[in-house]
C-alpha cells in the first residue's frame, strides 16, 4: 500500500509540474484621451502591456462614453467605427511591441434642448457665485 500512495503521489507531482500557471486575466481600463465639445465626439483609450491577458471591457467604455457626453448636455453615446489596436512603445533595440494601446471613437447623440434642462440642472449649471 505504501508503494501505491508514493506512485500515486510522484505521479501527481508530474502532472502538476505539466499544467501550464493560470495567467490572470485584466480588464482594460478606459479613459478619455481627446473631445469636442462642440461636435460631440470622443475618443477613449486602454493600454496594456504585450503579453498579458486582457478582457475587452466594452461596458465600461460604454458607460464612461455616455457619462462624458451627459456631461456636455447630450443624452447617450454612440461607438462608431472599429476598435483600433497600435503599438505605442517597443522593446529596446527590437520590433517586438511592449505596449499596445486600444482605441475607441464615439459620438455623442441627441443634444439636450435649453428648454428640456430641469430646474435643478439649470440652478447647478448657471449659479457661479463664490461661496463665502
Amino acid at each position: 500500500k505504501v508503494c501505491n500512495l508514493w506512485t500515486v503521489f510522484v505521479c501527481g507531482v508530474i502532472l502538476a509540474a505539466c499544467v501550464p500557471p493560470q495567467r490572470p486575466i485584466y480588464n482594460l481600463t478606459w479613459e478619455a484621451v481627446d473631445g469636442s465639445h462642440a461636435n460631440g465626439t470622443m475618443e477613449l483609450a486602454a493600454g496594456i502591456r504585450s503579453g498579458l491577458s486582457y478582457y475587452w471591457n466594452y461596458q465600461q467604455a460604454d458607460a464612461l462614453a455616455v457619462q462624458r457626453c451627459r456631461a456636455w448636455d447630450y443624452r447617450g453615446a454612440e461607438v462608431f467605427g472599429r476598435t483600433v489596436e497600435r503599438c505605442v512603445s517597443y522593446y529596446q533595440g527590437s520590433n517586438n511591441c511592449a505596449l499596445w494601446q486600444f482605441s475607441r471613437r464615439y459620438q455623442c447623440t441627441t443634444r439636450v434642448q435649453a428648454d428640456q434642462v430641469s430646474p435643478e440642472q439649470s440652478k447647478q449649471n448657471m449659479d457661479l457665485r463664490p461661496i463665502n
